[in-house]
């Protein structure tokens, strides 16, 4: 006897719409009008059901499937004419104006003797014509300020500027200047410098302010007196073309702050007075940059070194009689040294010719 394969199926059956529950095995039949057979539902029953409720939910997840994915094709096209439709945009034109910043901040101490820094260099572009590249200006700062605590009292003791400004096609606006402000007022400038410069070398001593505050030094009170004193300069040179459309600068700032103490009370075999020296702060280093516009092309290199100490030695007080000797120690500081690069960078921009 030869035994046929069954027929694969190869598309879903027609979808009876008459509800069929689906029976338990050994449980009464279900017709397909409702009405109930009291034979006993066999295995073989319950899975025919089974299979054609899994046909029917087959071909109306394939009806759903169709729907969304026509939808989408629809939406697509539908974006593809709108972008068709739409006009081309235009190329980005170059930039109107471009600045670059290079910075480091940084403080330590306590209430009493603490010093911060800050030392930065900027470059920077701003295209004013309209016609070339003529009236646009190239900008250059370089700035290293520095402020000072002692015995409680702070000031802003001293900032150190170098400003560089080109118009180009307007050389008599086209300057380097050099500044120096102690306590927030400008006590010196140099300048007006012109096409290439330099080095120009200046250096100068300042005591910038004092406090004072008594200590017990042993059983004796003395007032002592500190006096916040400093050493500072700087090195610029540059080349400041405004035909060329080129501005660069070299400016290399120094400040070193230092407390001295001063207190004295003498007698016949007995004496009181200040030992020690504290550096405040210490910080050196080359800010340095340059810009050169040649059509649509802005070209810029910049870079900003920062040498730092800080807070380093001992101040105190001193008592004196005969051959005992007493000691007060005011601040002590181990001292921190310091290397930063917060710019060392070079490139080109796009800007407007």
């Amino acid at each position: 006897m030869r035994s046929e394969a069954p027929a694969l199926r190869t598309a879903a059956p027609p979808v009876s719409r008459v509800t069929r529950r689906l029976p338990a095995v050994g449980g009464p039949r279900v017709e397909a009008g409702g009405e109930l057979d009291p034979r006993p539902a066999t295995t073989e029953e319950v899975t025919d059901v089974k299979l054609e409720r899994d046909d029917r939910n087959e071909v109306r997840g394939h009806e759903t499937r169709n729907v969304r994915w026509t939808r989408r094709a629809a939406a697509i096209l539908a974006l593809g004419c709108a972008l068709l439709a739409s006009p081309p945009v235009a190329e980005a034109a170059g930039v109107t104006s471009w600045s670059k910043n290079s910075r480091k901040s940084e403080s330590s101490g306590n209430s009493d003797f603490a010093a911060g820094y800050t030392v930065e260099g900027t470059l920077g572009y701003k295209h004013r014509s309209i016609a070339g590249k003529a009236g646009d200006v190239l900008t250059s700062y370089a700035s290293s300020r520095a402020w000072a605590r002692v015995m409680g009292e702070e000031h802003r003791i001293v900032e150190l500027r170098g400003d560089g400004y080109v118009e180009i096609g307007n050389a008599a606006a086209s300057r380097f200047d050099a500044r120096l402000y102690i306590l927030g007022v400008q006590t010196h400038s140099s300048g007006p410098f012109r096409n290439k410069f330099g080095p120009v070398t200046k250096s100068w001593e300042h005591t910038f302010f004092s406090a004072s505050a008594q200590f017990a030094v042993g059983p004796i009170p003395v007032v002592a007196t500190a006096r916040a004193k400093g050493s500072l300069g700087y090195t610029a040179s540059g080349d400041v073309d405004a035909a060329a459309g080129k501005l660069a600068m070299a400016f290399e700032p120094t400040l070193a702050a230092q407390v001295l103490v001063q207190a004295g009370v003498g007698t016949d075999g007995f004496s009181v007075g200040a030992y020690g020296s504290l550096t405040l702060l210490s910080v050196s280093g080359p800010v340095t940059g340059s810009l050169v516009k040649s059509g649509t092309d802005l070209a810029y290199s910049e870079f900003v070194l920062v040498l730092v100490q800080s807070l380093n030695g001992e101040i105190g007080l001193y008592a004196e009689c005969g051959p005992f000797r007493v000691e007060f120690c005011i601040f002590k500081w181990n001292g921190l040294f310091m290397v930063w690069v917060p710019g060392s960078s070079s490139g080109r921009v796009a800007v407007e010719g």
